[in-house]
């Protein structure tokens, strides 16, 4: 924090939440700590202090910690024990580096104590970060750019707020667009009739049919759009509605964007959501199908706001007993336009 990070306060506090001295004053708080650099090899970690000192020792994992944080967020901590209690490294320490699936750490986050785990200070405050060396000064400041904290947690996300704004985003859900769902359904009867040329009027028609019951939901869609005065939807939650919004012009602030692995919101995003929905005078609070609804009910907290949740079903969960009961891609689309016609008024 010797200056080298300043572009990355200054862009942080575009967001407004904080400016970019408190953002230096937070996060200089945040990543105190004694050791310059912390090396892992296998189970052994070596640590070396300011002056230069190094303490080494095995390290045995003792499980895991799922921390709650006070803002109703929550984090992994995975905990390790020194082998030599004697070697003058911690004997406590416990990792968090924001990775669901196995795969090389941008950053981590380690905190560490003598007595025991539950003795670890301020672990809402105090989140020593560690990159790895080989980065340059203006590498780390990219990487802390694109990763958000929280008081609550080294967080889990900075995914901040995936708002679109005019920026390129690709999006895996694609099937959300009933625009596409036509273009889709269309190559499927092309290569099906390819295969059974002897049945491709059946097929044509059968094509048909359901297009025009594509084309008169995604029309109904668009007249919901065009006569409601609320055009921003905020998701306390994932979003893989983003070709759905780009269809009619629906601007979008949320959590994580649809393809995230993350599952906590910092700090950060939680006051940046809350105070969008303050600002955009909302009345809803949108979520997927099985969600929890932690973070949405925790930025309608922060917000100080009555809200209502909606849930949006994004057909990722669809099961068999969903379609035996008659669940179709139509019907579950014609669910996410009652829910919609009830917040777009």
């Amino acid at each position: 924090l010797d200056g080298s990070l300043d572009e990355a306060w200054e862009h942080k506090s575009e967001d407004g939440s904080m400016t970019a001295k408190e953002y230096k004053d937070y996060y200089t708080k945040g990543y105190k700590t004694d050791y310059n650099t912390i090396s892992i090899h296998d189970d052994h970690i070596k640590f070396t202090d300011k002056d230069g000192k190094v303490t080494e020792s095995d390290y045995k994992y003792t499980g895991y910690f799922i921390q709650d944080w006070s803002t109703g967020t929550r984090a992994a901590m995975y905990r390790f024990e020194a082998e030599d209690k004697n070697s003058g490294a911690p004997v406590y320490i416990e990792f968090n580096d924001h990775i669901i699936e196995p795969e090389k750490a941008e950053h981590f986050h380690i905190r560490m104590s003598d007595e025991s785990y539950d003795a670890i200070v301020d672990p809402e405050g105090n989140w020593p970060t560690f990159f790895d060396a080989a980065l340059t000064p203006d590498e780390v400041c990219d990487e802390v750019i694109g990763h958000g904290h929280s008081d609550e947690d080294e967080d889990e996300d900075e995914h901040e707020h995936e708002h679109e704004e005019g920026e390129e985003e690709y999006d895996e859900h694609v099937w959300l667009s009933l625009k596409n769902a036509k273009v889709l359904c269309a190559e499927i009867e092309k290569n099906i009739e390819a295969i059974d040329p002897d049945n491709a009027a059946d097929y044509k028609a059968n094509l048909d049919s359901y297009t025009a019951k594509l084309d008169e939901l995604d029309g109904k869609f668009q007249t919901l759009v065009d006569g409601s005065s609320v055009k921003t939807l905020v998701f306390g939650d994932r979003f893989p509605f983003r070709y759905f919004v780009d269809d009619y012009a629906l601007d979008y602030y949320a959590a994580f964007i649809g393809c995230s692995a993350e599952t906590e919101a910092s700090f950060e995003t939680i006051s940046f959501l809350a105070n969008k929905v303050n600002e955009l005078d909302c009345n809803t609070i949108f979520t997927l199908e099985n969600s929890s609804k932690d973070i949405a009910n925790t930025i309608i907290s922060t917000s100080g706001k009555s809200l209502d949740i909606a849930e949006l079903n994004s057909l990722q969960s669809v099961s068999k007993e969903d379609i035996s009961s008659g669940a179709s891609y139509i019907s579950l689309m014609q669910q996410n336009y009652d829910v919609l016609a009830g917040v777009l008024k």
